[in-house]
């Protein structure tokens, strides 16, 4: 679970422990140890195979990764579902080398070669991938191949999910561009601060001066826009300290003009909203695609409300973030429609409400018409799968009663009421009814007031406690509420990747690697064990 080394248990300290918690305790090599790694992962990998086997629809999230020590890509592939009980449940599915230069092709292979292994090939829902073109090209043919063997639900519109992450990321960063300067100029501050103990204590002093309840600044990581959120926030929270600091070292040459600081307030006031956005679909212990809609239009509210801003920096920043949100959200989305319709929060209220914020009148109509038949499509599938298997069930059900008794005449008399079964089948299927859905959309939504004392809805709860009203639509909503609409689960993985392949351990061969990170991460679900996240750097402030 802590990507240790085999040599660990080798080692006099970890030995010495041991013995003194247990006298008999005999020192273990490395090869020992190894080898029940394995055990512990073939072990766990059959009770996830048996898992899978009940699943109805599983959704998968890929991404890849590069390592530096070996100078080769993997490719991740994770399992999102839920389960019998109504629990959300990821597991990493396979961790395995991609050969160069992994395009499109090499992506399908390796999901087709997972999903064989694991025997979901036909019970695959959705995947969601970041906005690559290779993975474009991966997706379509994975989609075209998987339509000959089952029709996909809504023609395949739902089978390829866009990271919403990524995307956010895209639309962020265009519009960072605008204000670089003034972030590399924060960024220098920090770093400048930051190279000596005297320059740190001198301006924590200022800081504790100046009264300012913070201790830390913060250096972002260029790949992840959130960390320069976090780094403009921390320092824009100590901008008066920053002239101070300036009087006291002659050699500080970043410090931000009024005008500057000014931006970045304004840019802080654009960049929360995303922040948040993008923490709320972040999540992989709760469910995803029931809040995406309401995310969204929230962020498109604000960049409407920007685009007249008075001060024109704000106005080009604002124009580019809007086109590159309108080139992935200017179609209707599906998902983020029947998501949040399944939601009993939101139902076709948010839809009705939000699609107005986000289009034009016509649109709006046009697209909430095209969720509406795409909802009621996709639900009338479930229900012929369930007609279908309530019919195979009935005549198992029958031919057993009968040829079990084949010899004893009077059963193979129809009675009475088997009769008036026949007569109801032909009058009940013709008369006027209401589907489930009918029944759910009609209902009033849940208010947060008709939670009994809950701090966060729970959405799978919900549908746990109406599993028996809503038979047919528990399970096409145990389906959507399962689908991730980023990629952060297979993200996550890499930094145990870059860990478990450390410049001491280049040599480990792949298929090590795979029973390594996959087998850590079954045992951490096993043992409730959750992963440790990576922080952006901290510049700690001394407190006097």
């Amino acid at each position: 679970m802590s990507e240790q080394p085999f040599n660990a248990v080798e080692n006099d300290g970890y030995t010495f422990m041991m013995s003194i918690n247990q006298p008999q305790f005999q020192k273990i090599s490395r090869a020992t140890v190894k080898k029940d790694v394995i055990n512990v992962y073939n072990l766990e990998k059959k009770k996830l195979m048996l898992a899978l086997k009940d699943i109805n629809k599983i959704s998968l999230t890929t991404d890849i990764w590069k390592s530096k020590v070996q100078k080769m890509s993997y490719m991740c592939v994770t399992g999102h579902l839920v389960d019998s009980q109504w629990q959300l449940q990821n597991r990493l599915l396979s961790f395995i080398p991609l050969p160069p230069p992994h395009g499109g092709v090499d992506i399908y292979d390796g999901l087709t070669k997972c999903t064989k292994d694991w025997g979901i090939e036909h019970k695959v829902f959705t995947i969601s991938v970041d906005n690559a073109s290779n993975n474009d090209v991966a997706i379509r043919i994975a989609k075209e191949t998987f339509s000959r063997s089952r029709k996909s639900p809504l023609e395949g519109q739902l089978f390829h999910v866009r990271c919403t992450a990524h995307t956010l990321n895209l639309v962020v960063k265009d519009g960072l561009l605008e204000i670089n300067k003034t972030i590399e100029d924060v960024k220098n501050s920090v770093r400048f601060i930051n190279q000596s103990e005297s320059r740190l204590n001198k301006f924590s002093d200022v800081v504790h001066h100046l009264g300012i309840p913070v201790k830390m600044l913060i250096i972002d990581c260029p790949t992840r826009w959130n960390s320069t959120y976090e780094m403009l926030l921390e320092a824009y929270r100590v901008k008066d300290a920053f002239p101070i600091f300036a009087q006291r070292e002659p050699s500080y040459n970043y410090c931000l003009s009024l005008d500057d600081w000014m931006k970045v307030k304004d840019v802080l006031d654009i960049l929360e909203v995303f922040y948040e956005a993008t923490h709320v679909i972040s999540g992989v212990d709760y469910p995803t695609s029931n809040v995406y809609l309401a995310v969204i239009w929230t962020v498109k509210h604000v960049l409407n409300e920007k685009e007249n801003h008075v001060d024109e920096f704000i106005r080009v920043m604002i124009k580019k973030m809007k086109e590159k949100f309108d080139k992935y959200w200017g179609n209707c989305n599906l998902l983020m429609a029947i998501g949040s319709i399944l939601d009993p929060r939101f139902k076709m209220r948010l839809v009705d409400f939000a699609f107005n914020k986000i289009y034009n009148e016509v649109e709006a109509r046009t697209n909430i018409m095209k969720v509406q038949d795409a909802l009621y499509n996709l639900y009338f599938k479930y229900a012929q799968v369930d007609n279908a298997r309530s019919r195979k069930t009935i005549t198992s059900e029958r031919c057993s009663s009968t040829c079990g008794n084949s010899s004893s005449q009077e059963k193979l008399v129809p009675s009475g009421l088997s009769m008036f079964d026949e007569y109801l089948d032909t009058v009940e299927v013709n008369g006027p009814s209401k589907s489930e859905l009918d029944i759910y959309l009609d209902e009033r939504v849940v208010r947060s007031q008709d939670v009994d004392g809950a701090s966060e809805f729970d959405a799978l709860a919900w549908w746990k406690s109406q599993e028996l009203k809503f038979k047919i639509l528990s399970t096409l909503a145990r389906d959507v509420l399962a689908i991730p609409i980023s990629t952060v689960a297979s993200e996550a993985t890499f930094s145990a990747g870059s860990r478990v392949l450390d410049p001491y351990r280049s040599r480990l061969d792949s298929d090590m690697v795979e029973v390594l990170i996959c087998g850590a991460d079954w045992v951490r679900h096993l043992h409730g064990v959750k992963k440790e996240e990576e922080e952006p750097f901290h510049v700690m402030l001394n407190s006097t």
